[in-house]
């Protein structure tokens, strides 16, 4: 879970360290992360209803630790490799790329590997080579680069995980069953190796390109 003040831009990561991963009206045992660490937050209630779309089609993660749809994996802290999902709305142009970079605060990695997507989404597939970690430090040394004008030799390289444009609408090239939401989604799907998240859960930027710059926070 994820929550953010109205007053600042401040996140917060939620928590819950029982039993009970989606619990109805609970009021205790739930925490908060920023950076200054994790704060115990008494009052704070989740109160969950259903469970969201199965994957019928694409890049549909497979594990013993299944997913619901678009989101985080469904019970956090069993520890072990989990298929996760990361889902960003960014509106975008052509050329523009979307990429997170992440972890555990401040600066401890995590094990992934990405799933591929069709062939034409072809940046995501250049630049998901080699890419063997979610990282607080943008591109991984070995990691692939893509040259986006094929009259143009010039390759660029990642700056970071790499996200997969997507659309819900099934007679676009770029359809992806997992995204029920609309165009402009951008989806990272992975494994990621749980036991080395705090109890469960990671942090993550997106950084977001028009071509090649440094990029900007999405």
């Amino acid at each position: 879970w994820m929550i953010t003040s109205t007053n600042n831009q401040t996140f917060g990561y939620i928590s819950n360290k029982g039993d009970n991963f989606c619990p109805i009206g609970l009021n205790s045992g739930w925490e908060f992360q920023l950076v200054t660490g994790w704060i115990e937050d008494n009052t704070f209630s989740v109160t969950c209803d259903g469970s969201g779309p199965n994957p019928t089609d694409g890049p549909n993660p497979t594990g013993p630790t299944p997913t619901d749809g678009p989101g985080p994996t469904n019970e956090p802290g069993p520890g072990g490799i989990a298929p996760t999902i990361v889902a960003i709305k960014r509106v975008t142009v052509p050329g523009s790329d979307v990429f997170i970079v992440g972890g555990v605060a401040p600066d401890q990695p995590i094990d992934i590997t990405l799933y591929p997507f069709a062939e034409n989404w072809e940046s995501y597939m250049h630049w998901m080579v080699g890419d063997d970690h979610l990282d607080w430090d943008g591109p991984e040394e070995g990691q692939g680069t893509f040259a986006p004008d094929e009259d143009n030799p010039v390759e660029y390289p990642a700056m970071g995980t790499p996200a997969a444009w997507s659309t819900n609408d099934p007679t676009d090239d770029f359809y992806y069953s997992l995204n029920t939401f609309g165009p402009h989604y951008w989806f990272v799907v992975m494994d990621m190796d749980c036991d080395q998240t705090q109890d469960g859960w990671f942090e993550f930027n997106t950084i977001y390109s028009i071509g090649g710059e440094d990029g900007e926070s999405c």
